[in-house]
């Protein structure tokens, strides 16, 4: 998404029509880089992109994308169009809506892990993980049950008048409204996975990871 914005497919200023795809790219690039892209080819479009985002960008992965989006010609199959005047952001709103839309046979996936690494008094140390994997139904996708019961279950339990606190609270305020949350999830399928391994040298944690993607750097 850096990368669109960079070349100003997130921008909110003053509205345009457009004929196609392509003339999207066109224009946001003018007004950022203030030369005119007269040509739909993908050498020309590709070369003043290029201009306007870091140079670390993978040329082919912008490649790929800009031809997968039909943002420049590509035998990508081209959504329509909006008719009307509208922002750089909201032609590319509706671009993404209609390329990204799940098919009828199509589903999502939410992985969730949390990893902590505790030690106690005597210097040892414990490797805690909590996971979570799920995919979408056709009743339901993954995120939005993800995101939608948790609210749903502490709703309701407001509802049945079973949380006396009041305003913003933190989550460890009243154990009555989180155990209920986490015991509903449990019930529906979307329980943690909690394990505890012991720390060891040649332990491959998600920190020991990070770390050596760093070092690489």
């Amino acid at each position: 998404m850096d990368i669109f914005k960079s070349i100003g497919l997130l921008g909110t200023e003053a509205p345009f029509t457009i004929d196609d795809w392509p003339s999207l790219i066109r224009t946001t690039l003018k007004r950022k880089l203030g030369i005119d892209i007269g040509s739909n080819d993908l050498a020309s479009v590709l070369s003043a992109a290029k201009d306007a985002i870091p140079t670390t960008t993978d040329a082919h992965q912008l490649q790929t994308a800009l031809e997968y989006l039909s943002l420049v010609p590509s035998s990508s199959p081209a959504p329509p169009v909006l008719k009307s005047s509208a922002a750089p952001i909201d032609h590319f709103a509706n671009l993404l809506a209609q390329k990204l839309r799940y098919e009828p046979h199509e589903r999502d996936l939410v992985i969730l892990n949390h990893e902590i690494i505790a030690q106690d008094v005597s210097g040892r140390e414990e490797v805690h993980s909590s996971s979570l994997i799920t995919y979408g139904r056709s009743e339901a996708s993954a995120m939005a049950k993800c995101v939608g019961l948790p609210v749903a279950f502490a709703a309701l339990k407001v509802l049945d008048g079973r949380v006396s606190a009041r305003g913003v609270c933190g989550p460890a305020v009243e154990e009555n409204l989180w155990k209920g949350v986490l015991d509903g999830l449990e019930e529906v399928g979307l329980g943690m996975k909690e394990t505890v391994r012991p720390m060891a040298s040649t332990s491959i944690t998600v920190e020991n990871t990070l770390v050596a993607g760093l070092r690489v750097i």
